[in-house]
């Protein structure tokens, strides 16, 4: 019996480790394939896990977020009242969509936290980090794939002011985020290494 509990458990620890590494593989192929220069790509630092995917990671919702920031970032500048009625489309839209995402059961998948360099068009090095989100059922396939920048992290903010009006990042003394109590994903996305 003891046996047999040991062996069950050894399969189960080959099959999940196999699979992150297939998950962790079909991550860095993908991003490799869709650089500029894909021979120059170097994976810095890869890390997988098995959880379940942020809600505001979702290419729809982020696109009405980044709307909205674009549309709000106009009206300051210009007073525009087609500034004002697109940003509160998108902000409409955004608050629908995040209302329909708590209806679904969360997505459990493996989320690939990837930093890697390559060369952009001009042949000059430059560093990237990317979230991979990676099917758990099917580790050979890229279900989204995410650049961390600027965009991404407004368009999470916003989405976040959505679930929680109040919601603001708090910074350091160094004017770093303080991911203290954050998901690791978040966490990933928000540092500033």
């Amino acid at each position: 019996m003891k046996n047999n509990l040991l062996i069950l458990l050894s399969v189960f620890l080959l099959i999940s480790c196999s699979n992150e590494q297939k998950a962790k593989k079909s991550a860095t192929e993908y991003v490799k394939k869709h650089m500029k220069d894909p021979s120059s790509f170097k994976a810095e630092d890869v890390e997988v896990i098995l959880d379940t995917v942020p809600f505001f990671l979702d290419k729809e919702m982020l696109g009405y977020a980044s709307g909205f920031v674009s549309a709000l970032e106009e009206y300051k500048q210009t007073n525009s009242s087609r500034a004002s009625n697109y940003g509160n489309e998108c902000f409409t839209a955004l608050s629908e969509k995040y209302e329909e995402s708590k209806k679904h059961k969360p997505l459990v998948d493996y989320i690939v936290l990837l930093k890697c360099s390559g060369n952009n068009s001009v042949g000059a090095r430059i560093s990237s980090k990317c979230v991979v989100v990676v099917d758990k059922d099917n580790p050979n396939e890229v279900k989204g794939v995410f650049d961390v920048d600027e965009d991404l992290i407004n368009g999470i903010i916003e989405i976040k002011k959505v679930k929680d009006y109040d919601f603001n990042l708090e910074y350091d003394r160094f004017n770093r985020i303080n991911t203290e109590g954050m998901t690791r994903v978040e966490q990933y996305i928000f540092s500033n290494n």
